[in-house]
């Protein structure tokens, strides 16, 4: 009997149970890669911290501050910002890394799986940087929105107000709000595969996005419902147990003392706090799978990338 595994192209609901699927069956290696990558990042800002107060001191004795540049302020900004930029790639790349191997029926190793991502990174980094360039006519449009808007609201008196105007108002705002999130959508579609594209075909640069583009541009408001679809579910596991904790502080001021509801209320505070924090690690790897998942099925259905798993499996 033969007993391998085939794979098909999968629908949205399918898609996001798989996504779960590979992450029960990674969920500790994914944790512990996670972990590692902040501890590194951790590490890095309180040395970055550390450095720069010591140079703060060291600039204000010598009288260095006098001097003021923001030509410095904006080098430091822009340094923190690449930073930041490479710390969330290299966990994007562990999580794809180790949810591919496990998509694929293997087992990962947590070693081995750090050293290949950073050899990644410098690759990674094109692709970061062509998404950046890419984005700029989305932000152009978005920032003429914003600019209308302001103006809009500029012009307007606002001394009468009725119950006509608050609606038409509240209209108005939604509808730029919507736009410019569909637009941010929109760009997130188009670009969501161009890292798995630079890892794993061997796209770099622009030819990724491009790759990208091409893999989801049919079906293309599918896979972007797809998207928005898995985004909303998170947001709801995300922020249910904390709008649990939220009502339950609520109906404390209602039926409690002043004293006793603000005691336990700083307590619900407090596990608020700590539930969110815990939420976010586990949430976390659940993007870089997702994305890899979303690669393997949109090459299902555009290459009959099912043949080339099905084969890997019997070799």
């Amino acid at each position: 009997m033969n007993n391998k595994k085939r794979h098909f192209y999968m629908n949205a609901a399918e898609v996001m149970d798989k996504t779960i699927e590979v992450f029960k069956k990674s969920f500790f290696i994914q944790i512990a890669y996670n972990f590692i990558v902040s501890m590194i990042s951790s590490i890095i800002m309180f040395v970055a911290v550390f450095v720069g107060m010591i140079l703060f001191v060291v600039a204000g004795i010598s009288g260095a501050l006098s001097s003021f540049s923001w030509g410095g302020v904006i080098f430091l900004i822009v340094l923190a910002v690449f930073v930041f930029m490479m710390l969330m790639a290299l966990q994007s790349i562990g999580n794809i890394l180790l949810s591919n191997e496990v998509f694929k029926g293997k087992k990962p190793n947590l070693g081995k799986t750090i050293g290949t991502a950073i050899k990644k990174l410098p690759a990674i980094f094109t692709v970061l940087v062509a998404q950046a360039i890419f984005f700029l006519p989305f932000l152009g449009v978005i920032a003429l929105i914003v600019y209308g808007y302001v103006m809009a609201v500029a012009s307007r008196d606002f001394t009468y107000i009725s119950t006509a105007r608050v609606i038409l108002w509240i209209g108005f705002t939604t509808l730029n709000v919507a736009v410019i999130g569909m637009l941010l959508a929109i760009f997130y579609a188009l670009t969501i595969l161009s890292i798995p594209v630079c890892m794993f075909d061997k796209k770099y640069f622009f030819g990724a996005i491009f790759r990208s583009i091409e893999l989801v541009k049919k079906d293309f408001f599918r896979f972007l419902g797809t998207i928005v679809l898995w985004q909303i579910t998170i947001l709801i596991f995300s922020s249910s147990l904390s709008a649990v904790l939220t009502l339950a502080q609520s109906i404390l001021g209602i039926f409690m003392s002043n004293q006793t509801a603000a005691i336990i209320s700083v307590a619900l505070m407090g596990i608020n706090y700590l539930i969110t924090m815990v939420l976010g690690v586990i949430v976390a790897p659940l993007s870089g799978i997702f994305t890899n998942v979303m690669y393997i099925n949109r090459k299902i259905k555009c290459e009959g990338y099912d043949i080339t798993l099905y084969l890997e499996n019997e070799v």
